[in-house]
This record gives C-alpha cells, structure tokens and sequence, in this order.
C-alpha cells in the first residue's frame, strides 16, 4: 500500500473518531451510561484502525526500512554465542523484547491506576483541554508519550534522504529564562489599599519657608521672661495615592494546549506574562512613572517627581568617586538605602579612582569576587535604569520614603468561551497598584529667607549635566 493511500485511510478513520469525541462533548445530547460506554469503545477502535492505516505499527515501519536484520546481527547481543533459550535465530535477546513487553505492562498499569481504566483514560483525554490532570495522571502521560515513536523528516541536506522512526525524547521542563527585575517597589513602604484612593497624612517639612523645616515644630529661641514666644504652627499635608489597573492579554491554540507533553505550557505562559506585569509595575515605581497627572504611578527616580534631588556629573558620560561621595552627602541615609546602577555603570565602578591615584576599590585581585556595597550601601544592578551618560544612571534612594500599595494582587484568568469558534484559550492578567514618593519636596534642617540651606533627600540621582 502506498504511503500517500496509507496517510488517507488513517486520517479518514481519525475524523471519524474526531466526530464521535465531538458528540460526546456536546453538552445539547445527552447520553445513558451504556451509550456513553459504546461511544468511547468506537472513538478507540477507529483511533487503533488509524494508527494501523498510517502503518504506524512496529514492524511495518521496520519493514518500510529495509528490515532489522543488519542491525540485528551487528548487535552486541548477536555474537552467536548465546543458546536458543536466549536469543532468536538472528541473535537479539530475548530478555530485551520482554523488557520492551514489561514495560507496555507497566505503562497499562499505571494508567488503570491513575485513570481508573482504559475508558476514564480516553475520556479525560477528550477533555483534557477544559478539565486539568491530577499530578499522577500528568505523570502517567509524560510516560505515555515518551515511549511511544514519531516520524522524523529528512531534509535535502540530511544523509538518511528519506524518514526515519527514532525514539520520541523530550526534557520535561521548558526552558526559559527569568526575566525577573528588582526596583524600589521590592523594598518600599507597604500600604492596605482596598478603594481606587489611598491618602497618607504627613508632617509637612519640605516647605523652606519654615525657619526650620525639618524640624517641623514651632520655632525655638531663646526668650526672656515676659517676652512674647513666637508662633509657628506644625503643618500637616497629605499625599493622595490612585490605584491603576495595569493588564496583558494573551492567547493559546487549544491544540498546543493538548499536544503539550510537559504539562507546563500554560503555566509558563502565565509566569512571563503575569511576571512581566509585576516587572511593568516595579519599573514604573522606579523610574519610568511620570506621576497621577498622566495616570500612571510615580517613579521614585523620575524627573517629574519633586522631591528628587540631582547631583551634576564630574566628567560627561563617566561615574567618578567624586559622584558618588556627592550624591552620600545629599541623601537621607535609613536601613532602605540601596544605590540603583544600571549595569552599563559596572566598568566605571570597578575602576574607581581617588583623584589622581588608580585605585581598584571593588576588587583586590584577579580572583576576588567583587563587593557589591558602595559606602557601605548595598547595589542592586538593575536595568530599568537609564545607560550610563543619562540622568539618573545612578540613583541612590530610600525606600521607606516611597509608598507603594497593591489594590489587586496579580489575577490570571483564562477561558475557552471568550473564542470558542475559533479553538483558542483565553488568557488576561491584570493587577491594580499605587505608588508614589511620600514628601513633596527636598529636605533641609535649616532654611535662611525662604531658602534651604543644604538641600537632601531620600530620591538622589546623578544628573546627565556635567561640570565644565
């Protein structure tokens, strides 16, 4: 029979027990428990006809390949020196056909014990893209299809010229890589935010006209007896959060979903996409939010936000020693402090230099590991910071300075009704989150005609202007 005649027959008995699977899922019939019996016994026959219509049988494919007996008789079990109770007249081991045999025995057993049966086996097959596995049963059918054999097509350039049949062998994970990134939002300020709005009262001590701003209380003199004390008043403020809604959508083919042999696909999907969401918030929190006027969180980092407080660089496009003992010197340093660099700022960092003397300050030698701490100030290399040369490539922030809320915490959601028609699962994963730098302003302790002293604050970024 013809390859080509062979691939039509099977394929006209797999669409007949693609209908029969079709009637059973169709919620309008309804089915007594005999009928439902007798459908599942025919979707197995005419599945069983299609395999050996295609010849996807043993020896019909080893037949179509010339035969076994070459290789049979430069097996290492075909010396000729085995005795008759060991081995067939060409010489292969017998032991080996009843492994191959044992473990067929092995694989119905699980599968009786897992499904409960050949017909419990087949019908969660037929839904297996709507109702998920117990984690036995998923461990049943990676087995399953281990064992089984797929046609591999030769290419032109392929020195077979012609399809082959090898053993079907797949690493049960999927491989990806962790797109995980780190930000202020890891460490900032957490807030139970059940409403579209969260306020947070604060002491108002970023206003330079108060004489002493950051002490935020009334002004102390000193006063003779009878004398009449100044007035000044504590100021209160608040700073308003809004949540918004950041959300990604996605779709799978119901077919990749059920030829998935790791059992992973949709959850993998999930994990980047629904990870990458978070990664979406994070980076705003940091540096890419321009604050409510745009609706979108604010980035600690970002020049929109008005307590940020920038450092001008010593050489173009460099980070020096005499950025970063700048940039210490105007921060409010806490337990949260961590300095931000995108990693474009590594090569500078492990070749800082004290004014004119090289001094390697990360790495004492070749073999060393190097600190990641700055004045002694933990580095999170991270990059959704801005490359070197840009406005704040280097950052140096505290986190309890920043408030940062979660009004919905990551939701994935799938659904198969959404495209029914067109044979594709659904998926949507949103959150809702809030962020935003708690003081208004930069901080002085003292201030002199309205004008602050020395200026800190908790948000210090290496500006992109450099000194002449």
């Amino acid at each position: 029979m013809a390859v080509q005649e062979k691939t039509r027959r099977g394929s006209e008995f797999a669409q007949k027990a693609a209908n029969l699977r079709s009637d059973l899922l169709d919620p309008e019939k309804d089915f007594t428990k005999d009928e439902l019996l007798k459908l599942q016994e025919q979707i197995s026959v005419f599945e069983q006809r299609a395999q050996a219509a295609a010849g996807f049988t043993p020896d019909e494919e080893i037949d179509d390949q010339g035969g076994d007996k070459h290789a049979r008789r430069h097996a290492p079990e075909g010396s000729g020196t085995r005795t008759p109770s060991d081995a067939d007249e060409n010489g292969v081991s017998r032991r080996r056909q009843s492994a191959f045999v044992a473990r067929q025995a092995e694989l119905r057993e699980n599968i009786n014990e897992a499904f409960g049966g050949m017909d419990s086996f087949i019908l969660a097959m037929s839904y297996r893209g709507k109702e998920p596995l117990t984690t036995p049963q998923q461990r049943v059918l990676q087995e399953l299809e281990k064992f089984q054999k797929r046609t591999i097509v030769g290419t032109s350039g392929d020195a077979s010229k012609a399809e082959v049949l090898l053993p079907l062998e797949q690493v049960e994970q999927i491989f990806m890589v962790d797109n995980t990134v780190d930000g202020i939002a890891s460490q900032a300020r957490r807030y139970v935010m059940s409403g579209r709005t969260l306020r947070i009262p604060h002491v108002k001590q970023t206003n330079g006209a108060n004489t002493r701003p950051m002490a935020g209380i009334a002004n102390v003199s000193y006063h003779t007896e009878a004398q009449e004390k100044e007035q000044r008043e504590v100021t209160f403020d608040q700073r308003v959060m809004e949540a918004y809604k950041v959300a990604a959508y996605s779709e799978l083919g119901d077919e990749i979903l059920v030829d998935d042999m790791t059992g992973q696909l949709q959850s993998s999907v999930s994990g980047l996409v629904g990870g990458q969401i978070l990664n979406f918030i994070n980076e705003q929190a940091t540096f890419d939010g321009r604050g409510e006027a745009q609706d979108e969180l604010l980035g600690a980092f970002n020049p929109a936000n008005p307590a940020l407080y920038k450092v001008v660089r010593k050489t173009q496009n460099r980070f020096k020693y005499e950025d970063a003992v700048e940039m210490l010197a105007r921060h409010i340093l806490g337990p949260k402090s961590r300095w931000y660099m995108s990693s474009s700022v590594l090569p500078d960092l492990l070749q800082l230099a004290i004014g004119t003397t090289t001094l390697v300050t990360f790495v004492t030698d070749m073999k060393g590991k190097p600190g990641m701490q700055l004045f002694g100030i933990p580095i999170v290399f991270t990059d959704i910071m801005p490359t070197i040369g840009q406005q704040a490539d280097v950052a140096l922030g505290n986190a309890d300075f920043y408030a940062y809320a979660l009004r919905t915490a990551l939701t994935i959601e799938s659904s198969r009704d959404y495209k029914f028609r067109a044979d594709v699962t659904a998926l949507r994963m949103f959150a809702r989150a809030a962020g935003l730098s708690i003081p208004d302003g930069t901080y002085s302790y003292k201030a002199v005609a309205s004008v602050k002293s020395y200026e800190k604050s908790p948000f210090v970024v290496l500006d992109d202007v450099y000194a002449a």
